[in-house]
């Protein structure tokens, strides 16, 4: 990736649209703005203004071609995207978005999922002074199994 080095901040809330170890679909709600320690211009976001988008992705089991240093060196799988919306000013906006890949990292614990989406056609989107780049985004989130949380729940009582 071209912008590895300004990877932007975003938090990033999934959940799983079916059960299981790693479901095939996740509806992906993404809070765009200025975080402490951004990598981003100073003038991006400036106000402390923050962006919602919303997207479901599918996390097949195809392998990928893509070479992206993020996912490292294991073997990496389509993240198939549908178009992204928000809300804005005038209304419900689709916004376009490209397949990307994903990873699971399973000798860490918590497991870590690491992903990204490609908004590069998705051309100039803007909300409440906070510009969605028109690039890959970056995302990574823990990820635990059924068993895991069962474990945890069990040391916490």
């Amino acid at each position: 990736c071209a912008n590895a080095g300004a990877l932007r901040s975003v938090v990033v809330a999934a959940t799983c649209a079916s059960v299981g170890a790693l479901a095939p679909t996740w509806s992906i709600a993404m809070n765009l703005g200025r975080e402490d320690g951004s990598s981003m211009p100073k003038e991006w976001a400036a106000s402390g203004a923050r962006f919602f988008l919303q997207t479901s992705v599918e996390l097949s089991e195809d392998t990928t071609e893509f070479d992206e240093p993020f996912l490292g060196r294991r073997e990496t799988r389509r993240a198939v995207a549908q178009s992204a919306q928000y809300t804005g000013l005038d209304g419900r906006r689709d916004v376009a978005v490209a397949d990307g890949a994903w990873v699971l990292a399973e000798d860490r614990q918590p497991k870590v999922m690491r992903f990204w989406l490609d908004f590069s056609g998705a051309g100039t989107v803007e909300s409440r002074g906070v510009e969605l780049p028109a690039e890959r985004l970056f995302f990574t989130a823990s990820a635990f199994d059924t068993d895991g949380v069962a474990a945890a729940r069990a040391e916490l009582l």
